[in-house]
């Protein structure tokens, strides 16, 4: 895992992918944790298994917060769930924004909705 401050560099559609890897990666841990909390019943061996899933699971859950409070700091939010479908229109937005370029008009006092304290 990169250090916060790597972390940090890195776009916001980077780290939208990698909270999804992360959340998948918790999921299949808690269940592998749940199978071997079940067996422990039968085999105290299991129960030694379980405990090392469950360290495991947290360490992902603390890369998991890490990831969601950088994009809070940035955007005052964090997706709750994140689909293809989501990556898919935030990629086509991005790709959108690129195509249009950004024109400044300088004393363009006649133009409909321009904005000027130098016009009078």
């Amino acid at each position: 895992m990169q250090s916060v401050e790597i972390l940090k560099t890195y776009h916001s559609f980077d780290l939208y992918i990698l909270l999804k890897e992360i959340r998948e990666k918790r999921e299949l841990l808690y269940m592998g944790y749940e199978i071997f909390l079940k067996a422990a019943k039968q085999d105290i061996e299991f129960e030694k298994n379980a405990e090392k899933e469950l360290l495991v699971f947290n360490d992902w859950t603390r890369r998991m917060y890490v990831i969601e409070n950088i994009l809070i700091e940035r955007q005052g939010y964090f997706p709750s769930n994140i689909t293809d479908k989501v990556l898919q229109y935030m990629w086509d937005q991005m790709k959108h924004s690129k195509q249009n370029k950004m024109i400044v008009h300088k004393n363009n006092c006649n133009e409909p909705n321009h904005i000027n304290t130098d016009c009078v």
